[in-house]
């Protein structure tokens, strides 16, 4: 899937990632210890945050703050 594939750091895609691997070393930005579920949850938060601002939402942001 697109959100654990892809280091929150970086964005580096990781070409194959088998369900076994639970977490991983990023060699693009060198990020160590991923957790590959912790991964998913920072890519779908970054995602939304940048699906509020695209339709003028911000502020929804600091409320949930």
């Amino acid at each position: 899937c697109h959100c654990c594939g892809h280091c929150h750091c970086c964005g580096h895609k990781m070409e194959v990632m088998p369900l076994s691997v639970r977490s991983w070393d990023c060699p693009s930005c060198g990020t160590m210890g991923i957790d590959r579920d912790l991964n998913a949850a920072f890519n779908i938060r970054d995602k939304g945050i940048l699906e509020l601002k695209a339709a003028g939402r911000s502020s929804l942001l600091m409320e949930a703050a």
